[in-house]
């Protein structure tokens, strides 16, 4: 896939990002915050948004997604902290996906489908004394075998919706689910996906051991050793 930009030559997006990128490695995210006078928050979300404005501002567009690239060939940009031993700080997530979307759609037509067939771009900082400086760019598409693993997520996740036997029990700290969880899956897994377990979306069949019709909002995680183990490659 190419870019095409005027006066210049043609050149894959991901070698623009990192043409971008690389001349500011080894700069942490307040250097580079400081550098191009972008104003970072306070929150877990400041380094993948630092990173979208920061592009935003060397491509010069409003967003990302007027690139024609990011469109036409799907690519998603992730931003991932890695710890001195290249563990990412967190597994990296998605979108909440929808419980009536799940139940009645075809693998195809599917938000795991349409997550994982896309070619990613890793932003990578790495912890480096009291901060995390950036370090690497990676593209990376997800392969055959592990697109298998994600079908079998899929399915699993439909049948638990379809069969309305979401919670599996209840306790006074938690409500745990029959959810793939990241025990037991080397790829991916699922858990809610809000601050608060009054983010819901509507359930198309009612939970059986609780009756609820509306149920915490839910998404697809990749598991943090996988990322480990791409960038690392």
């Amino acid at each position: 896939k190419l870019l095409k930009k005027k006066n210049k030559d043609i050149l894959s997006i991901e070698d623009e990002v990192k043409k971008f990128l690389e001349p500011h490695f080894g700069k942490s995210l307040e250097q580079l915050s400081e550098e191009f006078d972008i104003k970072i928050g306070n929150d877990k979300s400041k380094f993948p948004n630092f990173i979208k404005k920061f592009l935003k501002q060397l491509f010069k567009v409003k967003n990302l997604e007027d690139i024609d690239e990011f469109n036409k060939a799907g690519i998603s940009l992730k931003t991932i902290r890695l710890h001195h031993n290249y563990m990412p700080t967190q597994d990296v997530s998605f979108p909440a996906f929808k419980f009536v979307d799940v139940y009645s759609e075809s693998w195809e037509d599917s938000s795991f489908f349409n997550i994982f067939h896309k070619k990613f771009i890793f932003v990578v900082f790495k912890e480096y004394k009291e901060s995390f400086v950036l370090t690497e760019v990676k593209s990376w598409r997800m392969g055959k075998e592990d697109l298998k693993e994600i079908n079998r997520l899929w399915k699993h996740t439909r049948n638990v919706i379809r069969s309305g036997e979401i919670v599996k029990e209840i306790n006074k700290k938690d409500r745990p689910t029959n959810f793939q969880n990241s025990i037991g899956t080397t790829v991916a897994h699922i858990r809610t996906h809000a601050t608060t377990t009054g983010v819901t979306y509507p359930l198309p069949v009612k939970d059986v051991l609780t009756g609820a019709r509306e149920y915490t909002r839910h998404s697809i995680y990749m598991n943090k050793k996988y990322v480990r183990d791409i960038i690392k490659k």
